[in-house]
């Protein structure tokens, strides 16, 4: 059995109308056994809890057609001044894989580990932590543009929202690579790298506008803002492996 924790970029990856996204830094925390079924050959299977952290930051005007109180057409301006939005996702991870051990003395050993990964968010969460946004209404029937008229719903939030999103399960494919220290007689410390990247939209929101006339505040994952997302995942683990059986065990070399 092993224990492991780990930090890197990992997160959902997606673009978003008038806005620039990014991956921030995640970590996991997991367990995992292996069983030998071939001579330095061991089928990998483990449970963690990760956190993907995201963000986007909005700059720039979207405009939707919209007609007000007196039947009027015109274009509602949405106006979001150095918006970030940031989200993170805490999930549970299953992965699954198939692992290649090359020894390099009595001590040293590194491995190399191929293999899927299924995930299901626990909580999502998602906090504007700066910006502006301001609806304006422009006619262009009389080239008139109106502003800073709450009462007719054309005004400016600082406000800081906060909500929560959903995502469907996340399925996804890894390799990793990495160096094992044997400690004692069969347990092991290591260090590893991961890259893992989604093969599944797990967008699950809506056509809803990410911020709307009335003032309410959707979240970009929950809007129309966009329609794609995947999860992206480049970390690095330190873990320590304990020989339980001699069967289960990373460090059985030879």
């Amino acid at each position: 059995m092993s224990i492991f924790g780990g930090i890197g970029k990992q997160g959902l990856n997606y673009s978003a109308l008038a806005g620039d996204t990014k991956i921030n830094i995640g970590q996991n925390l997991g367990v995992e056994y292996l069983y030998q079924f071939k001579p330095l050959t061991y089928f990998r299977i483990g449970v963690n809890v990760r956190s993907l952290s995201s963000e986007a930051n909005f700059n720039g005007i979207v405009e939707s057609a919209d007609i007000d109180t007196d039947g009027h057409d015109y274009a509602l301006r949405t106006i979001f001044t150095d918006l970030i939005e940031k989200q993170k996702t805490y999930a549970l991870s299953i992965p699954v894989g198939i692992a290649r051990a090359i020894p390099v003395d009595e001590k040293n050993s590194i491995m190399f580990t191929v293999g899927a990964n299924v995930m299901f968010g626990m909580r999502n969460h998602y906090e504007v932590t700066q910006g502006s946004i301001e609806l304006r209404g422009f006619y262009s029937q009389w080239n008139l543009e109106l502003y800073d008229l709450p009462q007719h719903g054309f005004f400016t939030t600082n406000e800081r929202y906060t909500g929560s999103y959903s995502t469907k399960t996340m399925f996804s494919a890894f390799f990793d690579a990495e160096w094992d220290y044997k400690v004692f007689e069969k347990d092991a410390v290591f260090i590893r790298g991961t890259i893992e990247s989604g093969v599944n939209n797990v967008y699950a929101g809506s056509n809803k506008a990410l911020f709307q006339k009335d003032g309410i505040y959707n979240g970009v994952l929950n809007s129309s803002y966009t329609a794609k997302a995947y999860p992206v995942i480049y970390n690095v683990s330190i873990g320590y492996r304990i020989n339980l059986q001699k069967y289960i065990c990373r460090c059985n070399w030879y």
